[in-house]
């Protein structure tokens, strides 16, 4: 009786792991058929995950579009970091696809060395990179393509991008579905366009930056008198605007409102405002007034700028006409704000006598900084630059402030009108049309500084063979050219942030190696200082010798010799154990985790499995 039981228990047991194999068979089953396509990402910055931005930007596809990814597998074999980069990359572009309905197809290429698929990456221009002795070119990069035959690239993803990963990928999704050139209206008070300058009396080439964007955008000129803003008008350009008519604040108050996108510079002291120069006395500055401000509308948007404040700063001081200038500023990568794309890959930017924004007490916006000043800034009145002989008596009592000024930043929020509830008289808008306030959260970019379109400060041009060459020094042309093409897309494009680094690095290592080369690093400088004791004990030894003399050491000095050459070994062999208990450190801590992760999980399921099927025989036997 007893063997039969057993026998049954037997049986129980192998029917019940039959089962649970079936069932897990069958779960797979239906998650394939029910679940294709459903993701979850548990890593901390969501990085599998696309932003709300790119998924309004892939349901919005009205044709298909074709990517293909360009990447050499077999020419990276023996390059790891680029590989699971580039595995990154693919991952995102089928979330892409996964997510656009079926209007994206993505092609993998491996460009083999002189196949044909080599030739097509070369001819659409992605860039080749050196992959090591014998491995031939690297291809990494990506093209895409629409029904208009129109041809987005991008050269070659780098990791030094990689925050800003989602943000290309979408911008070149977005500029694939509408393939027609954005629309740049321009109201400048300076002479980007180059024309008539009645200083000199000679005609002025269009500055560098105004050729930038010309090629990126179409961009059409406004008058300051009886503005009107077309509708297809993507992003509004202000450039030092001075004392605008009512008529022309309105206009832009109600672009604002109506969902426009808008970049203003304004300046307290323009060096470029020509048309503010007194011609019979030019050295005249005080008559001149060349600060720009637009302050109903920036009252109204929460928005403090003072045009009689410039923004001075020791520490980014520019050498201008060999002394240090503390008004005319080189902004670093530590002063542009690296999480936005407009700044975040950009190296300097150079300003002159500029502005800073602050938001006032009561203001509903936010102001983003995307240029900003150290906190060894301060600010000077407009006048102490009149007449200005010497830079160096702008630092006379300079007081720094503790305070890092912000000279150009991103404002967005709901704001109201500058005008109230209803239009400003004779202003050709009726009660109907006005908005009060806007539509949703508005997208100004706002500069302090107009100067720094100038070709002063960013850019060389000289002449070859009649041909102008130009040599920048700074990223003000880039900063201009990203702020308009980031503008010029949709909300959604604009709302796509930076992201965190798929690289992780292995914290507590880092902080071993870190705790490990501080004692190495005070070994070290211990035992410099020891060796500059010795060689100053023997140069005291040696020193002066005639040619007649020899040079004799007493015992004493030997001894001493001696003594510091045994001391710089016993060092050294400090230093080499240090060395060693690193990486003794490193190697315990990577052998604990190899125990983890090969035996102790797996132990850990068996046990539990063993577990369950223990206690279900308890409870038969039980029964």
């Amino acid at each position: 009786m007893s063997d039969s039981k057993a026998m049954a228990q037997k049986t129980t047991g192998a029917l019940s792991l039959l089962a649970l194999a079936a069932g897990f068979v069958f779960l797979i089953l239906l998650s394939n058929t029910f679940l294709k396509g459903v993701r979850l990402d548990l890593t901390e910055n969501g990085l599998y995950s696309v932003s709300a931005g790119t998924a309004e930007i892939l349901a919005a596809i009205d044709q298909p579009l074709t990517l293909r990814f360009f990447f050499s597998d077999l020419a990276t074999r023996k390059i790891p970091g680029t590989r699971i980069y580039a595995n990154r990359v693919r991952e995102m572009l089928e979330e892409y696809v996964q997510r656009s309905a079926g209007m994206i197809e993505l092609q993998i290429i491996d460009p083999l060395p002189y196949s044909e698929e080599e030739d097509l990456a070369a001819n659409y221009g992605l860039q080749a990179m050196q992959g090591g002795r014998g491995s031939g070119a690297v291809y990494f990069g990506l093209v895409g393509t629409n029904d208009f035959d129109d041809v987005i690239i991008i050269p070659a993803f780098h990791r030094r991008n990689e925050q800003f990963l989602e943000y290309d990928l979408s911008k070149l999704i977005y500029t694939l579905s509408h393939p027609q050139r954005a629309v740049i209206g321009l109201l400048s008070e300076l002479p980007l366009a180059g024309g008539w300058n009645p200083a000199t009396r000679m005609p002025e080439q269009p500055w560098a930056v105004y050729g930038a964007i010309s090629e990126m955008f179409e961009i059409r000129a406004l008058p300051k008198d009886g503005l009107e803003i077309e509708p297809d008008i993507d992003v509004l350009m202000l450039v030092h605007p001075k004392q605008l008519p009512t008529a022309t604040l309105y206009a832009i108050d109600q672009f604002v409102l109506k969902g426009g996108h808008l970049i203003v510079f304004v300046d307290p002291l323009a060096e470029t405002d020509i048309t503010a120069t007194d011609l019979q006395n030019p050295f005249n500055e005080s008559l001149g007034d060349k600060s720009s401000s637009i302050p109903k509308l920036f009252t109204a948007w929460g928005v403090q700028f003072d045009p009689a404040q410039v923004v001075v700063d020791r520490q980014l001081a520019l050498v201008v006409n060999a002394v240090e200038h503390i008004g005319i500023l080189g902004l670093g990568a530590a002063q542009l704000n690296d999480d936005d794309v407009l700044t975040g890959l950009l190296s300097n930017v150079n300003v002159a006598l500029s502005g800073h924004f602050t938001l006032t007490d009561n203001a509903t916006t936010t102001l983003q900084p995307l240029l900003s000043t150290t906190e060894d800034s301060a600010l000077l009145p407009i006048g102490r630059f009149f007449y200005l002989q010497d830079a160096d008596t702008l630092r006379d009592g300079y007081e720094p402030t503790g305070q890092s000024y912000v000279i150009a930043a991103r404002l967005s929020g709901q704001v109201n009108s500058a005008f109230g509830d209803l239009p400003p008289d004779n202003q050709g808008a009726t009660n109907a049309a006005h908005l009060a306030r806007s539509i949703e959260s508005v997208n100004i970019i706002l500069v302090g500084d107009a100067d720094m379109l100038a070709n002063f400060l960013w850019v060389k041009i000289s002449n070859f063979f009649g041909q102008a060459m130009l040599s920048k020094f700074a990223n003000n042309g880039d900063f201009v050219a990203n702020a308009l093409d980031n503008l010029a897309g949709s909300e959604a494009l604009i709302s796509i942030r930076g992201r965190a680094s798929f690289s992780r690095p292995f914290e507590k290592v880092e902080t071993l190696r870190r705790m490990a080369d501080q004692r190495f690093r005070a070994k070290e400088q211990e035992l410099q200082a020891k060796l500059e004791e010795t060689e100053t004990a023997l140069s005291e030894l040696q020193a002066d010798p005639s040619d007649s003399q020899v040079l004799t050491l007493s015992d004493e000095q030997n001894a001493e010799i001696d003594q510091y050459i045994a001391k710089r070994s016993e060092i050294r062999k400090e230093l080499r154990q240090v060395r060693h208990d690193l990486d003794r450190d490193i190697e315990k801590l990577g052998r604990n985790l190899r125990l983890i992760n090969i035996a102790l999980v797996p132990a850990l399921i068996t046990l539990l499995t063993l577990g369950l099927l223990a206690f279900r025989r308890r409870r038969q036997s039980g029964q």
